[in-house]
């Protein structure tokens, strides 16, 4: 099976980012899938002049810090303007690369879990490929609910 690529989408209104030290993109080591990525800014099209300016000092904020590692890596980064043309260009622009086997992926993704599973306090005693995600990309509990349940 071959893999195209990922398409991260960041909101360049939010304030700080919304990823922390478990950000996988951020551990991505090789090349080849790092190369695969593609850090989208969105939401140009809802900001005043005013808000631009700080939105663009924001996105080389994260060009220069949270996104260094990935883009040393080969990732690339793009800004959705909400057009057709905008979002073609950022498909074509992981169309252009050769896919990567889907294995060569799953491996870095074992990787990233292996490190995040160190760095976490409670890891999910899960298996699987979305359990993966879910220690990489953990999900807000509500604890108030859940000892409710209990």
């Amino acid at each position: 099976m071959l893999f195209g690529g990922i398409i991260y989408l960041h909101d360049i209104t939010t304030q700080k980012p919304i990823f922390g030290p478990t950000w996988p993109i951020g551990y991505l080591a090789g090349p080849e899938p790092a190369s695969h990525v593609l850090l989208t800014t969105v939401n140009w099209d809802r900001m005043t002049q005013e808000d631009e300016r700080a939105a663009i000092a924001r996105e080389d904020e994260l060009k220069a810090k949270a996104w260094k590692p990935a883009i040393r890596g080969g990732a690339r980064t793009h800004r959705f303007l909400n057009t057709h043309d905008s979002a073609w260009l950022a498909v074509n622009m992981l169309l252009e690369l050769d896919p990567l086997e889907l294995h060569v992926f799953q491996k870095e993704l074992e990787r990233i879990r292996v490190i995040s599973k160190r760095t976490s306090k409670n890891p999910l005693p899960r298996k699987g490929f979305f359990s993966s995600l879910q220690v990489c990309f953990p999900i807000p509990v509500n604890r108030t609910y859940n000892s409710r349940l209990s």
